[in-house]
Order: structure tokens, then C-alpha cells, then sequence
């Protein structure tokens, strides 16, 4: 039996090479579809307004950030799949306020308290899980 990290560490290269294959077809397939209208449901659920700062883990392509960045100060994505995250930064050429990076959602990248919501909507065969956060609001 392999070290719990070792196992990790491989399931992560497989989810990789499974998301690079995906991507220049994702946004356009069924899946995809559906994936977006529970985006899109998630998004209305965080109320985002322009003081807002959103990061979307395990974005793929970044359809919730580019949907977000209307609307917030700051949009960012994090994936682990390097060609998720290319076609993601070429698709949102042109909105200034958007930030795509490389990255393990087990080691994020980023200052604490740097957003002000989260969106992660990770799909997998044998599971689901959804996260929509939005820390208190101060006045």
C-alpha cells in the first residue's frame, strides 16, 4: 500500500491529465452546460457587489469568474490543470480585473483575508461537493 501522500499525489496527476484533455471542449459540452447553471445559481447565492473579492477553486476554464467580474472588485481562479487555466487567462483577455493561477486547492496561493467569497463546485464520478462562502459583513 502506497503513503496516503503518495496516493494523493497520483490521484492529482490523473485529475490533471483528465482536466488538460477537457479543456478546449469545456464550457461547450453537456456537462459543461450543466455545470454553469449551478455556477450561476452559486454566484447569485454569495449577493456579490462591487467591494466584493471572488475566488473560484478549482475554476476550469473560469466561466464563474468572467460571469463574476462585472461585478466585483477582483475575480480570480485557482485549478490544477495547466490547460484549464491557459484557455481560462485566453478567454478572459481583456477584463483587467481577473486573475487566473496554477495551483492545489490544498495549498492555496493567496494572503488570508484576501476575498470576501468563495465558489468551488468540484465534480467528480463518485462524488459532489459545493462550497459558497461569504465571511460576515462588517460595517
Amino acid at each position: 500500500m502506497r503513503p496516503d501522500g503518495a496516493r494523493s499525489s497520483a490521484k492529482k496527476t490523473k485529475a490533471t491529465r483528465h482536466f488538460d484533455r477537457w479543456a478546449p471542449r469545456y464550457e461547450e459540452d453537456r456537462t459543461s452546460r450543466r455545470l454553469a447553471e449551478l455556477q450561476s445559481a452559486a454566484l447569485g447565492a454569495l449577493d456579490l457587489d462591487g467591494d466584493d473579492r471572488l475566488l473560484d477553486v478549482g475554476c476550469g476554464t473560469g466561466p464563474a469568474v468572467r460571469k463574476a467580474a462585472p461585478l466585483v472588485e477582483r475575480a480570480a481562479g485557482l485549478d490544477l490543470s495547466p490547460a484549464m487555466i491557459a484557455r481560462a487567462r485566453t478567454l478572459a483577455s481583456g477584463l483587467d480585473n481577473v486573475d487566473f493561477r496554477e495551483g492545489d486547492s490544498e495549498h492555496l496561493q493567496f494572503a488570508d483575508g484576501a476575498f470576501t467569497a468563495i465558489l468551488c463546485d468540484v465534480v467528480s464520478p463518485k462524488r459532489r461537493v459545493r462550497l459558497r462562502h461569504r465571511p460576515p459583513r462588517h460595517s
